[in-house]
């Protein structure tokens, strides 16, 4: 978990400076902070780091910085010193201009919430007694599943399209429509998060209705193109699609 070590006020200065900085062409080299945790005072995501810049890092923290190569950079402390340069790698198509957009993004992006555990049920092992949650409420863990009860743009990446819900509760009746094109009725199985999605609904730019419990979410499907493999452009893309929650999930897994 994120730990962020800013005051209101200041960090509201922060914040708007970020931004501002944000917004100007980074110089070759630049990095940007993907996330940070620990008690790190000087350091925030969309900070851009310089090439060999020093930073400090107490023990038991950690900072992500991505190049805009793609490479991820990931130090641990107790650190200080020079920031470690990725190895030289093919840069992004979109080039600086590309991370300095994902540095906005990490900077303004609503911050989520945790997600519900759902309930707790008691199990009995000999003497021990222990508490573990009965079939809880998640998010995906993978950004490329599309959620079933989410409405608006989603990406996925070819070949399995995977569709998701975010309670593995009963069985349960659903429905899914391209519009226009096939339609299909079936039961989600008892217990099961994902779906594998049909043949003929994987298709670039449809437009589906998945009816799931009595809720209905318009769906518009965007696939990866196979020619995007950097990071940086990939972490684009999702962002003129408009799949922000799954941008942030992507750039929060890179390893």
């Amino acid at each position: 978990m994120i730990r962020r070590a800013w005051t209101r006020i200041a960090g509201g200065i922060g914040v708007a400076a970020l931004v501002f900085l944000a917004s100007a062409a980074f110089a070759q080299g630049e990095l940007v902070i993907l996330s940070v945790t620990g008690l790190v005072l000087d350091l925030r995501e969309g900070q851009s780091v310089a090439a060999g810049a020093t930073i400090r890092l107490p023990a038991a923290s950690t900072v992500r910085l991505l190049a805009a190569s793609g490479k991820v950079v990931t130090v641990q402390g107790p650190f200080a010193g020079p920031v470690p340069l990725p190895d030289d790698v093919k840069p992004a198509e979109s080039g600086t201009q590309g991370l300095a957009r994902l540095a906005r993004f990490l900077i303004e992006r609503p911050q989520g919430t945790e997600a519900s555990l759902g309930a707790v049920r008691e199990v009995s092992l000999g003497a021990v007694r222990l508490t573990e949650p009965a079939r809880p409420s998640r998010e995906p863990s993978d950004p490329w599943q599309v959620v079933a009860e989410e409405a608006g743009a989603q990406c996925a990446r070819p070949p399995e399209i995977v569709l998701w819900r975010k309670n593995a509760g009963p069985a349960a009746p659903y429905e899914m429509r391209a519009q226009p094109g096939p339609s299909v009725k079936a039961v989600w199985p008892e217990g099961e998060y994902r779906q594998s999605l049909r043949p003929e609904f994987a298709v670039d730019g449809m437009k589906l209705q998945v009816t799931l419990g009595g809720r209905a979410s318009a769906i518009t499907l965007h696939l990866l193109p196979p020619a995007l493999t950097n990071p940086v452009d990939i972490a684009n893309w999702m962002l003129d699609k408009g799949c922000h929650r799954q941008a942030a999930l992507y750039l929060e897994k890179l390893p």
